[in-house]
């Protein structure tokens, strides 16, 4: 019965964050999404601050996870393809930024390209793992 129970909660956690981080990626800060709930007396910076400080942590977590991985990638496929999606999708936010809002610095179009080729070290990963295993 626990088990469901945990299961029923990720579901739900998963659906949630799948949902808001679409509408986000798609609308941005500017978006109805942030509308919602808010005090209309809460900036934009406040919430955009928010947001800001939620994914640099994540971004320290995801950070640690690489190093990690690292140690033994060939042991760490799944962890590292779960890593490398995080990183894809916040490439993709980038690009929608850059799209929707125009060019902020080349240091963070260099992060967005970086991120982007993500898929491309999952290929990487793959042979690695393959070249351990003999095959």
């Amino acid at each position: 019965m626990s088990k469901r129970i945990f299961q029923v909660i990720l579901l739900a956690l998963g659906i949630m964050a799948v949902i808001t981080g679409l509408m986000s990626l798609v609308s941005g800060l500017g978006g109805s999404f942030y509308n919602l709930g808010i005090n209309s007396e809460i900036t934009s910076n406040v919430i955009a601050d928010s947001n800001y400080r939620y994914y640099s942590g994540m971004w320290i977590g995801t950070g640690i996870i690489l190093l990690y991985i690292m140690t033994s990638p060939e042991k760490n496929g799944i962890l590292f393809k779960a890593a490398a999606l995080l990183i894809f999708f916040g490439g993709l936010g980038r690009f929608f930024s850059l799209i929707f809002f125009g060019y902020s610095s080349t240091l963070f179009v260099i992060f967005m390209c970086l991120e982007l080729l993500f898929p491309l070290l999952v290929l990487w990963h793959g042979r690695l793992v393959r070249e351990s295993a003999g095959i």
